[in-house]
């Protein structure tokens, strides 16, 4: 099953800006960057990874270049405390989590991390001056304007994507796939208690990629979108066909049985009808296997038999 791909970047500098948590040797970083054109990375180094540490290197960020209008996240401890939200709160800063095991969810930040790793490498620099590197060569290696740190901010107004390609509805009965289990792991089940975006919906409060989730029943599909609103709390109920009616049915007429039958239900005959007679099996009947000393046996006792009546 193919699903529509999404896309992460957008058209308005420091709209959507993807945030994680890396270690680089032995030091901590947190780090940042803008999904937009500019693609302009800022790494600030954390001495604990607690939200205390993240929320204060956050509000000199923001003090400095403003808030943008999204963070993109992952699902760490760290970003889900109730600190945290009330911070982005007071900031008017949405949060959106990526789905879960997912890394491509933040496949931006994940190149990013690529990128300056390499030049941290390649150079043999600090880590600081490589994400410097990164800022102010150009993309193009030509114009200067085109570097992340010279990029200025766009006129265009970002245009939400309004197809809808989720074909999960909230209370459907799902099949979740085990992202840590093996090939042969079984899903479990869950239920849909949320739509968060195109390709992502919340399974009994996790939140998970559409492509990992089947639906329990397949005929939620088609009878999903031909109910009414009043029709969809109505639970959808499967009626198991009789077994013995089933077997009734499927066996082979017999003429006799049915001419029966029907003078049975006609009431013509005047006495109880006699039943039919038994018949013989056709099966082919084998004959007991004996054992060769069984046989000798066999053989004495009816040679013996012989020599008496021949005696007499």
């Amino acid at each position: 099953m193919h699903w529509k791909p999404g896309r992460l970047d957008v058209l308005v500098t420091w709209s959507r800006v993807a945030m994680d948590i890396i270690h680089f040797g032995t030091q901590l970083y947190l780090t940042l960057i803008d999904c937009g054109l500019s693609r302009f990375a800022i790494w600030r180094q954390l001495h604990q990874q607690d939200s205390a540490s993240v929320i204060k290197q956050l509000q000199s960020i923001f003090c400095e270049r403003g808030p943008p209008t999204e963070l993109l996240t992952d699902n760490g401890a760290v970003f889900c405390k109730k600190t945290f939200a009330d911070f982005t709160q007071m900031w008017g800063v949405h949060i959106r989590f990526r789905c879960a095991h997912i890394p491509s969810g933040n496949g931006i930040m994940e190149r990013s991390h690529r990128t300056i790793k390499r030049i941290a490498a390649r150079i043999k620099c600090t880590i600081l001056e490589a994400v410097y590197c990164h800022n102010a060569i150009p993309k193009d290696d030509k114009t200067a304007m085109a570097a992340p740190v010279n990029v200025k901010g766009i006129d265009k107004v970002m245009v939400p994507n309004t197809t809808v390609a989720n074909p999960y509805k909230e209370k459907h009965a799902v099949w979740v796939k085990n992202l840590r289990g093996r090939c042969t792991t079984q899903f479990g089940t869950g239920t849909v208690t949320k739509i968060n975006r195109q390709h992502s919906i919340s399974v009994d409060g996790t939140q998970c990629y559409i492509k990992d989730v089947r639906l329990a029943c397949l005929r939620d599909c088609v009878i999903s979108e031909k109910l009414t609103s009043s029709d969809d709390e109505a639970p959808l109920l499967y009626e198991k066909p009789d077994e013995e009616s089933s077997s009734e049915d499927d066996a082979p007429n017999d003429p006799e049985q049915e001419e029966f039958n029907d003078a049975v239900d006609a009431g013509t005959t005047e006495k109880t009808p006699e039943p039919l007679p038994l018949r013989l099996s056709t099966r082919m009947k084998r004959p007991a296997q004996h054992s060769h000393l069984c046989d000798l046996e066999i053989r004495k006792a009816c040679a013996e038999h012989v020599r008496k009546c021949t005696s007499v």
